[in-house]
């Protein structure tokens, strides 16, 4: 009578034991299939980093090479004048309207 108690606990030990070894397998599978995609999306991502990277450092050398353009000498003046020109223009341009609205 002990015996068959014994033995029967240990074939419920055993499909429990199996049961937990199949559900394991099975959470093994599908986390080995999410690490495969995250893999694929890091390496997605970091392709769209450096080449947002690239981007920014290329708009960031031409903002400076713009600006010492501007900033020389000459081209400083010329661009004084220009500005002076545009708020003239502009200013005569609000005196028509003005006199227009009059």
């Amino acid at each position: 009578d002990e015996m068959q108690a014994e033995d029967a606990g240990n074939a419920k030990a055993l499909s429990d034991a199996k049961e937990d070894l199949e559900l394991t397998r099975k959470q093994r599978s599908e986390d080995i299939k999410f690490l495969q995609n995250l893999k694929l999306q890091c390496n997605d991502l970091d392709a769209q980093w450096e080449k947002r990277s690239q981007t920014r450092s290329a708009e960031t050398q031409a903002v400076a090479e713009a600006i010492a353009i501007l900033t020389e000498d000459d081209n400083r003046e010329m661009l004084h004048k220009s500005v002076t020109l545009i708020q003239a223009d502009s200013s005569s341009a609000m005196a028509r309207r003005r006199s227009a609205a009059s």
